[in-house]
């Protein structure tokens, strides 16, 4: 009877292990679906992101497609189509945001489009770039940051000893207006974007 008796014991032990373990793999399994369901769920907050985002980068527009030419008998062209384009600047770029290397590039590119479109001199190119700059483009205070002076452990270690370990730095947030800046004085066709998208900024060097 004893002997029985612990049988029943150890089936009844594994049985109720056996249970355990099934309702961990269940509850496993259900926090899985969960986080999958979650994941899946669309979020408004994401859209509106997504949107601006979007909207920021993207500019759609309807491009009327090139008629072609019309030839006469001999092959001279009687009727052909030009198509122009308007170059707007963006001065809220991130690409800007290094003052010295942009004021260097606007100076190059104020003399390469004051020689190519003869309309005004370099220096009131220069100035409406850096205006235009200045305007679409700020630095806010936010707040004060506390850091370390130096990352170095005995030199950190000096200044410790000279209660004077950190410093309080200013942290300032940028301000930035995306909207399209014109500078150009006219669009321009293919070819002579050709001869500008070689220049200073409109070749993407920043």
């Amino acid at each position: 009877m004893a002997k029985k008796k612990g049988d029943n014991d150890i089936r009844s032990d594994m049985f109720f292990r056996a249970k355990i373990m099934y309702i961990v793999f269940f509850l496993i399994a259900l926090c899985v679906v969960g986080r999958l369901v979650w994941v899946m769920m669309p979020s408004g907050e994401t859209a509106y992101n997504a949107a601006r985002l979007e909207n920021r980068i993207f500019l759609r527009d309807t491009i009327i497609s090139r008629r072609g030419a019309i030839l006469a008998r001999d092959g001279e062209p009687l009727a052909t189509s030009i198509l122009r384009y308007r170059i707007d600047f963006d001065m809220g770029s991130e690409g800007f945001d290094d003052d010295e290397v942009f004021r260097e590039n606007a100076d190059s590119l104020s003399k390469l489009l004051a020689g190519f479109f003869k309309d005004r001199s370099s220096a009131e190119y220069r100035r409406r770039l850096i205006s235009e700059r200045e305007r679409n483009f700020k630095r806010v205070y936010s707040h004060d940051s506390i850091v370390k002076r130096s990352s170095d452990l005995i030199t950190l270690l000096v200044d410790l000893m000279r209660d004077d370990a950190f410093q309080v730095l200013k942290v300032d947030t940028a301000v930035r207006n995306h909207r399209p800046v014109q500078i150009l004085p006219r669009a321009v066709d293919f070819n002579e974007w050709q001869e500008l998208s070689t220049y200073p900024i409109l070749n993407g060097n920043m």
